[in-house]
């Protein structure tokens, strides 16, 4: 079975993170222009972790990697190179899963976030 549906049989109800764009925002950062929060990918990954963590916190069991608006010519359109480009979509899935370790480093024993004992997947869409 794969690790998600391992995911939906422990669970009636699975609990997906919310918006990026709007936390960026709540952050004072701006999102505008053709790549809109995906460029914080590599302006600000500390803020996309911490609204990773901050969703973990707040219970969601998915977090979705910040790849919306990351197309390899989407970036080059930007101005990053072609291997830029693929590192900055790969650095998406490596800031959420250095979010959901910190989250479960910080919260062992924490029975409100459920610690290490929570099952978390992280997604890229």
């Amino acid at each position: 079975m794969s690790k998600f549906k391992d995911l939906l049989a422990k669970k009636d109800v699975v609990v997906l993170d919310g918006a990026l764009a709007t936390q960026l925002e709540a952050m004072g950062l701006d999102i505008s222009g053709k790549l809109w929060s995906a460029k914080h990918i590599a302006q600000n990954p500390g803020a996309i972790k911490q609204i990773h963590k901050n969703y973990l916190k707040a219970g969601s069991d998915i977090i979705t990697t910040a790849s919306y608006q990351a197309t390899i010519p989407g970036l080059m359109a930007a101005g990053f190179s072609e291997k830029e480009a693929y590192g900055l979509i790969i650095k998406t899935s490596l800031i959420a899963r250095e979010a959901v370790d910190e989250f479960i480093r910080e919260s062992d024993g924490d029975s409100t976030c459920g610690g290490k004992y929570r099952t978390i997947r992280c997604v890229s869409i």
